[in-house]
């Protein structure tokens, strides 16, 4: 992960973070200690000890996750960069009906947007028709072309 990228995320993280106190739960994908959504995470929360704002940090495998872990909580943090994550079924459903704040990093937004965008005005679809366009790098010239993707 580069320093803008992280330093990106933390400004985000601020601007999630109301003023008052907040109890923040951190969920992860991939295993623990190895995976790079674990160590982003870590990242986090560690990062996340410079907010005065914030009381208290939990952070838990969403492999693991259980409706509980939401009581008291009032931002959710969820960083996914595994290729097929394991969500509890619970886990999707729970942060729907979550009154607090969602910050959702990386990958699999979908699984949430899906079945639950309209909610907060969003939705996932299929891009298509895109057309191609020309990037340049140095002197060396070629063609881009998106296929149509799910976003």
């Amino acid at each position: 992960m580069t320093r803008l990228r992280l330093v990106a995320i933390l400004f985000g993280l601020a601007a999630a973070l109301p003023l008052q106190s907040n109890d923040v739960l951190l969920l992860y994908d991939g295993p623990r200690e190895s995976s790079e959504a674990f160590k982003s995470a870590r990242y986090i929360q560690n990062a996340l000890d410079h907010f005065t704002s914030v009381s208290s940090k939990e952070l838990l495998p969403a492999s693991t996750f259980r409706s509980e872990a939401l009581k008291g909580k009032d931002v959710v943090v969820v960083v996914c960069e595994e290729g097929q994550p394991d969500f509890p079924a619970a886990l999707i459903e729970d942060l729907a009906a979550f009154p607090g704040r969602i910050v959702w990093l990386h990958m699999h937004v979908d699984r949430l947007l899906d079945p639950h965008g309209r909610r907060w005005g969003l939705a996932t679809g299929i891009i298509s028709n895109v057309p191609t366009w020309k990037s340049a790098t140095r002197e060396e010239r070629f063609l881009k072309k998106i296929r149509a993707s799910r976003i």
